[in-house]
């Protein structure tokens, strides 16, 4: 039988196709529509189509006709290029006419609602392969819970020498900038940051990301990952082992602490702190962890970042303030943020847009706020003053006490003597009275701050070690 060649219809241009399915899917709106987008998610032989209308009474649902799914499998049958065909294909059309077609290698994670099972991805890569393949895609085909660690799975744990995890600062500094970044990121309402409540602090920035578990007993977790991560990419790939994370990790160190990405076989990395020390396992390095961990690593980083997250609603220090992001790291750091510490962020005032009550509660859930505690009269912390003075205290002797005044600090009173005029205050004793009752003689060395700041972290520190000797 002989074949006429011209009967034989040649493959259709990708550009025919996309216009009778962006006609049919016009025809398929209902009446009044202003913009529709449809998606086509494919891979390995299954699909999920769908469509939203935009109409004047909100979004409504078209259902996607049978032959357009046909015109979005052949547009990707006929686009196969050297990345491989897409994954998804998105159609925005206008009422007017509008159209812009857009496509989704899977560079991003795709959206849950129109994510395949993992077979379907599977299938595909074998059938087309791609010199690069995202790690959250190879993780979705791959993963088969290697990094799951059930407490069962923990407790059996063959015991192993861990190492010390450098880089990381002490526990209580990580979790007070966590806290300092977490107030910051709610209050200014950010997408991704820091979030936190009084047990897990997690940290979002696009596919990076960790979480702190803080544990009973001065124990904590951080684990998390980078999207790009070259050591799970590695061993995704068949290059390398499959890393251990979990080392030497204790029995306390399990699922319910740490990052869902290990649900996910996303972990890239996992450290451990036992109350004095990090430690991690021989193949946690310290380039995971960064990007997927903000930076905490000391209070000029981390001041840094609290600018960063002002500057995105269009809030910068100035020289009236430049020192204010460091003091409120300073502040958090030492467990006595309060109000005050924070408004001195906004030095033209509070904009609407950021919600102090928010931001404020985000520290008071990591206990850095400054303690609760009557506060003491003026008069009251005079009469300490002069009572500690006749007892004969050190620093007290010829103290002149029929002239004091008093100023009111965050944590209490500083009560001194006026200088005369003429006279220099240089070296003069002062005396700081807290709100707990304890006077302490200074000289005001190291400047108002930075003896301000001391005084009201003492002070914290007493409330805070009575409150848990109840």
């Amino acid at each position: 039988m002989d074949i006429d060649l011209a009967e034989i219809a040649a493959p259709r241009p990708a550009e025919e196709l996309v216009d009778e399915a962006a006609q049919l899917l016009a025809a398929a709106c209902p009446t009044g529509w202003q913009h529709m987008r449809a998606a086509f998610s494919m891979a390995g032989g299954q699909q999920i189509a769908r469509g939203v209308a935009t109409t004047a009474a909100g979004p409504v649902g078209v259902a996607v006709p049978a032959r357009v799914v046909d015109l979005a499998q052949q547009h990707r049958g006929a686009t196969i290029g050297v990345t491989g065909p897409w994954f998804r294909m998105l159609i925005d059309l206008g009422a007017s006419g509008e159209l812009a077609v857009s496509f989704d290698y899977g560079d991003n994670p795709i959206p849950a609602d129109e994510l395949l099972p993992s077979e379907a991805y599977l299938r595909d890569l074998e059938q087309h392969p791609r010199p690069d393949v995202a790690l959250w895609l190879l993780a979705y085909a791959g993963n088969e819970g290697q990094q799951r660690r059930s407490p069962a799975q923990a407790r059996q744990s063959a015991l192993a020498a861990p190492r010390v995890a450098d880089g990381l600062p002490v526990f209580d500094l990580l979790w007070s900038r966590m806290a300092a970044l977490a107030a910051l990121c709610r209050g200014v309402d950010h997408p991704e940051g820091v979030r936190l409540d009084p047990a897990f602090a997690v940290f979002r920035s696009g596919q990076d990301g960790c979480t702190v578990a803080k544990l009973p007993g001065g124990r904590a977790v951080i684990s998390g990952g980078r999207g790009d991560s070259a050591l799970l990419t590695a061993a995704y790939r068949g290059q390398t082992g499959w890393p251990d994370l979990y080392r030497g990790a204790p029995a306390w160190v399990y699922d319910l602490y740490l990052d869902p990405r290990a649900a996910a076989g996303l972990l890239s990395f996992c450290c451990w702190w036992d109350g004095h020390t990090w430690y991690s396992a021989e193949r946690g390095t310290a380039d995971e962890r960064h990007g997927a961990v903000p930076a905490v690593w000391s209070i000029e980083s981390t001041a840094e970042a609290v600018t960063g997250v002002l500057n995105t609603v269009g809030v910068a220090l100035t020289d009236r303030n430049a020192y204010a992001a460091a003091n409120f790291v300073r502040a958090a750091d030492a467990g006595i943020v309060t109000e005050a510490t924070l408004r001195q962020l906004f030095v033209d005032g509070v904009p609407e847009s950021f919600d102090m009550a928010a931001a404020l509660a985000q520290l008071d859930a990591a206990d850095v706020l400054l303690p609760l505690c009557r506060r003491i009269p003026e008069d009251v912390a005079i009469r300490q003053v002069i009572d500690y003075c006749r007892s004969g205290a050190p620093g007290s002797a010829g103290y002149p006490l029929n002239r004091l005044a008093a100023v009111r600090l965050e944590a209490g009173w500083q009560v001194f003597a006026p200088v005369p005029p003429g006279e220099w205050a240089t070296g003069r004793t002062v005396f700081l009275v807290a709100d707990d009752g304890v006077v302490e003689p200074t000289t005001m060395a190291g400047g108002p701050t930075e003896v301000a700041m001391a005084f009201a972290a003492r002070f914290a520190r007493r409330v805070r070690n009575r409150a848990e000797r109840r």
